[in-house]
């Protein structure tokens, strides 16, 4: 049986599916690397986030044993305190009782005080009538005298007798005087001390009732004390509840981090292999660029190309004509800019770009639709200067700064080292993760880099980065 040769011919339709879908895997490839960063990025703070916590449980486990340390101290606080207060209360009590007896003893007082007076009283009548009587035996003896003066002698002896009756009535009513003198201050003394005790059973009155007011408060007070007592067990339990579930959270935070702690070994794993993936599907991509089979991105390589002609001429014709020099476009001094954050550097070739480059970057993005950036490094990935909506002042807000403001910055990337390594290509294909403007998301695309070359001498690379 004969066999007969089959031919197939080259479907360029189908070639360039082929290269578009290999070019779609490489991106995806990148797509994916950047997302495996940005999980390992999150995990890594997502890890620290979590030794914080597990430093807060620390610290929040330390202050709830302070706090039943202090609650356990306060219940046996309140446990002395009831029983200072009952102590306290049984005082004042036997105090009050003895207070009451000291002012029934008083008024018992009083009232001897005033019958006192009330002899003192009698005593000054008895003595008025004895001064009475005294006075009257005084006349008596006046009348005796006299008529024992008219008797003579025969009366003599009757006028000794009448002369020593009125003496007795003399000191009779010299001592009424004094009776009457002493009764008088020990009625008056009587009378100052009756009115003292009175004061002073009415302000035991009042002491008793001021003792009864404390007994109440004090009442109140071993009642509160209980309460306290009572709330100091309810804290007591649920401080202990608390410990429970902290150390429940502890203990599942452990488990937690046992499990991030395996999916970061996994996920570093994972980063390598796609990393591996990655340099595989960039470096077949490149390829499949380079040996024209892949119609579309020739395309995004001829608008990179005619940039850095335009770019090169631009540069040479002032070379030429002596307003730049050569040092200048090679200058690779970088001076930092004070305050610039991220940092940025100047050289004396910013100036130039700014006025030249920079234009010659905005057409190609506005060529196309798919052309998201453009931009021209020099070797050691710096950027003179950035198409200009990257190309904005700063205004001190870091986000803005960081988004908005790219140009005088070093970006030197695996990818753009990898460009920088292939300068002796004609052009190099890659793909890229890429931050838009205004827009935290990132996007995978494709780069093409164009290797710069003025008067011969390699410069860096003209570059552009697009979606189709």
């Amino acid at each position: 049986m004969k066999h007969e040769k089959i031919e197939v011919a080259a479907d360029p339709s189908l070639i360039d599916a082929v290269a578009r879908s290999c070019g779609e895997v490489t991106v995806g490839c990148v797509d994916v690397g950047g997302l495996v960063e940005e999980i390992m990025t999150t995990a890594a703070d997502m890890k620290e986030r979590r030794q914080h916590l597990e430093q807060v449980i620390a610290e929040l486990s330390n202050d709830q044993k302070r706090v039943t340390d202090a609650s356990d101290e306060a219940r046996l606080l309140s446990e002395h305190a009831r029983d200072d207060l009952r102590n306290s209360t049984a005082f004042i009590r036997d105090s009050v009782d003895e207070f009451s007896d000291l002012t029934d003893l008083i008024v018992a007082l009083s009232e001897h005080i005033t019958g006192f007076a009330g002899a003192m009283e009698q005593v000054r009548r008895v003595s008025q009538t004895i001064d009475t009587i005294a006075e009257t035996t005084n006349m008596l003896a006046l009348n005796a005298a006299i008529e024992a003066h008219r008797a003579g002698d025969a009366g003599r002896t009757f006028a000794v007798v009448a002369q020593e009756v009125k003496k007795l009535a003399q000191d009779t009513r010299i001592a009424t005087d004094e009776i009457a003198s002493t009764v008088d201050s020990l009625g008056g003394e009587a009378e100052t001390l009756v009115t003292k005790i009175s004061t002073g059973v009415e302000k035991g009155k009042q002491a008793q009732q001021n003792f009864a007011r404390v007994d109440e408060t004090v009442n109140g007070i071993s009642t509160f004390v209980d309460r306290i007592d009572e709330q100091n067990a309810g804290i007591a339990q649920s401080t202990a509840a608390i410990q429970s579930r902290v150390e429940e959270v502890r203990k599942a935070l452990e488990d937690f981090a046992d499990g991030s702690r395996q999916s970061g070994h996994n996920l570093e794993a994972v980063k390598t292999r796609v990393g591996e993936l990655e340099l595989l599907s960039m470096d077949m991509f490149d390829q499949l660029v380079r040996s024209g089979f892949a119609a579309a991105d020739l395309e995004f390589v001829q608008i990179a190309m005619d940039g850095r002609d335009e770019m090169v001429a631009r540069v040479e014709e002032a070379l030429d004509a002596g307003t730049l020099t050569e040092e200048q476009v090679f200058d690779r001094d970088y001076r930092e800019i004070p305050g610039s954050k991220p940092t940025r550097y100047d050289n004396s070739f910013t100036d130039f770009a700014d006025r030249v480059v920079q234009p010659i970057l905005d057409e190609r993005i506005a060529s196309r639709t798919e052309v998201l950036s453009c931009v021209a490094s020099n070797q050691d990935g710096y950027l003179p200067t950035h198409n200009s909506e990257r190309s904005q002042a700063p205004n001190g807000d870091p986000v803005h700064d960081d988004k908005y403001c790219r140009n005088r910055r070093i970006v030197l990337d695996s990818v753009t080292q990898a460009a920088i390594d292939k300068k002796d290509l004609p052009f190099s294909a890659s793909c890229y993760r890429y931050v838009q403007t205004g827009d935290s998301k990132s996007l995978a695309g494709k780069n093409i880099f164009v290797p710069v070359y003025v008067k011969g001498k390699y410069w860096g690379n003209f570059e552009i980065f697009y979606l189709d």
